[in-house]
């Protein structure tokens, strides 16, 4: 620590005397530093230090040159220094670049001061190689940095920063990167990053719990992009050692899979759900890491099961065991307030696997929890689930009453505040999405109660509201359902339509191998928050690639890539294919690349009668959706 910061104090010395000796002159100093807490305090300590009076500037993340932003800024001013900082942030990093290299002349022409721009690892890299005679004029760069033991502080308050966030949001939403501020090219990330590959130069060994930290850590972010196999030996790696390190502080630790440990006494359906059990434990930290690790490992085994339907039910049931000790470790833990932010997905993915015992108790469980750590989406959840109970057991009436319930909560949710920063959970994807499920079940109530009409239009206004991108199974359930009621109606071509509509959904999401004699159509990937984040792109077609037609895609996509050919005409007679080529395979590959430096916006033009009108308005909609993302 010491020698850490007698260096810092050589280094800003050094930084005071080179602005002391060029002025009424210019001349361009790097101050070299990774961390803006140490940046901010340098600069703190140089106000105090230095007798001349300079001005400082931030660069906004969408500048485009540095000469001209502080030129402006400035006006007619000539000031003892300019200290500029941000160049990390900035968007453009490379275009400003080139351009104080171009304009490197305008800055000595025109600027009679030092200019000081402070610079991380990677900006100055950057640079040197961007930017090399601009580069040229500065001396060597002025190094800070910061000691050992604040250095592992700073990663500690990070990870801990996470866990926060995770603990404090519990099953509303996948928090990605965005979320967390740990996006490519974020403050943090960078920070982060520096942190790890200081102490890797210095040869410094993590503690054990930081490194399990970090590993968990590294699972979200493959799992923010979308590298699942990776992110699950990361998430368990991470609960290897908190599971080791629990079992010796305690002993009576369940092993890999415990049962779940709240027991319900058999009773009438509507009863009084008995209190958790208060158990103990000596480290409060060991136990909200693990339930998180839990709970990540249960969240992508519930996700793998969307994506991998021949093996949904062997998914599912890992997911079920994963939320189980997520809330058994919890409830040992005597950390009921975490148990009702992360028990109701255990709740959806028992009713999945139609384990209607099991539900019941978690159910009642959820609704106790709820009202004792009040939040009304997760209540109303709650509510939906003893619904989905009623309907399995033939008690509709009692069905009809808890869904009814539920569709109430779940509207009173939306006159309270529904910021994320005080409801921790994404509230108008919540709120909407669940609305369709609490009326999925309230007109299955009521059509086995009698009312079939009633049950048709809330299922139609369900049909209108639902959206198969977030949740294709319920989209295929509302339709399933409204297909057989407008069949008993004699409703014939109605339900013919609907089938058609179900049909469609079920093989776009994988829930059908074929659709049968049609125009193949691109895969779809669930969009779904409470799940991970996943781009809105469609993907190839199975058929396309079964049948070796990939290479004709690969093909297709050399051509358009190549200057030479402005045109590309696929022909063949009818049938052969061609169109769902296009569809199923060209456009879903185009939607997923760039060519060369270029964005690729692929639009589909299937009328020709006024072509050019139609591929107006396709770009005009296109081109909104695009810069909307």
């Amino acid at each position: 620590m010491e020698d850490v910061n007698a260096k810092n104090e050589d280094s800003l010395r050094t930084l005071t005397r080179a602005i002391a000796l060029s002025q009424d002159q210019f001349s361009l100093i790097l101050a070299r530093c990774n961390y803006q807490f140490l940046q901010q305090r340098l600069m703190q300590q140089l106000r105090e230090r230095c007798s001349y009076e300079f001005k400082e500037f931030v660069l906004h993340p969408e500048a485009r040159t540095l000469y001209t932003t502080v030129r402006a800024a400035l006006g007619d001013e000539q000031p003892s220094a300019v200290i500029v900082s941000g160049l990390e942030w900035v968007n453009e990093l490379d275009g400003i670049l080139r351009a104080s290299n171009y304009a490197r002349d305008e800055f000595r022409k025109h600027f009679s001061f030092p200019l000081v721009l402070w610079v991380t690892d990677e900006v100055l890299q950057k640079f040197i190689r961007v930017a090399p005679d601009f580069t040229s004029w500065a001396a060597t760069p002025i190094g800070f940095t910061i000691a050992t033991p604040e250095l592992i502080e700073s990663l500690q308050q990070s990870v801990e920063s996470v866990f926060a966030a995770i603990l404090k949001t519990g099953s509303g939403k996948f928090l990605n990167n965005t979320d967390l501020n740990l996006e490519m090219g974020s403050r943090r990330r960078s920070e982060l990053e520096a942190a790890i590959r200081d102490l890797q130069h210095r040869e410094e060994a993590l503690e054990p719990e930081l490194e399990a930290d970090l590993q968990f850590l590294l699972g979200l972010d493959a799992d923010t992009n979308g590298q699942m196999e990776k992110s699950r030996q990361y998430y368990e790696t991470s609960l290897a050692f908190w599971l080791q390190q629990l079992r010796s502080q305690e002993s009576e630790f369940v092993g890999a899979v415990p049962p779940f440990s709240v027991r319900i006494q058999e009773s009438e359906f509507i009863g009084a759900v008995p209190p958790c059990p208060p158990t103990q434990s000596n480290n409060p930290k060991s136990v909200e890491h693990i339930g998180c690790l839990f709970f990540y490992l249960g969240l992508w085994w519930r996700r793998y099961a969307t994506q991998h339907r021949a093996e949904y039910r062997f998914a599912c049931s890992q997911a079920r065991d994963y939320f189980q000790q997520c809330i058994d470790v919890f409830e040992r833990g005597n950390r009921p307030d975490l148990m009702a932010k992360f028990i109701n997905p255990l709740g959806g993915v028992l009713r999945k696997l139609e384990e209607w015992d099991k539900l019941e108790a978690v159910a009642k469980l959820a609704v106790q929890l709820h009202q004792t750590y009040p939040e009304p989406i997760r209540l109303a959840y709650g509510y939906g689930l003893l619904a989905e109970l009623g309907l399995s057991q033939r008690a509709y009436k009692i069905a009809e009453l808890y869904a009814d319930l539920a569709l109430q909560t779940n509207a009173e949710s939306s006159e309270l505040a529904c910021d994320l920063q005080h409801q921790d959970i994404d509230c108008g994807w919540s709120r909407h999405h669940y609305q369709n499920l609490y009326w999925l079940l309230l007109a299955q109530s009521k059509q086995h109660l009698g009312q079939v009409q009633n049950a048709i239009k809330i299922l139609e206004a369900a049909k209108i509201e639902s959206n198969p991108q977030y949740d294709p199974s319920l989209s295929i359930r509302i339709l399933s359902t409204l297909r057989s009621l407008y069949f008993e109606q004699g409703r014939y071509l109605e339900s013919f339509w609907i089938k058609q509509e179900q049909g469609e959904i079920e093989y776009k999401y994988g829930f059908r191998a074929f659709i049968g004699a049609s125009q193949l159509q691109p895969r779809c990937q669930v969009l779904n928050p409470t799940l991970a984040p996943v781009d809105n792109l469609d993907t190839i077609a199975q058929e396309i690639a079964a049948s070796g037609r990939e290479q004709d895609i690969n093909r297709l996509i050399e051509r358009i890539s190549r200057t030479d050919c402005k045109l590309t005409v696929i022909h063949g007679p009818s049938g052969v294919g061609k169109s769902s080529l296009v569809t199923a395979g060209l456009i879903p590959a185009l939607q997923q690349r760039a060519i060369g430096d270029r964005d690729v916006l692929p639009i589909v033009l299937r009328v020709y009668t006024n072509w050019v009108s139609n591929l107006g308005q396709s770009l005009l909609r296109d081109l909104g959706t695009s810069l909307a993302k």
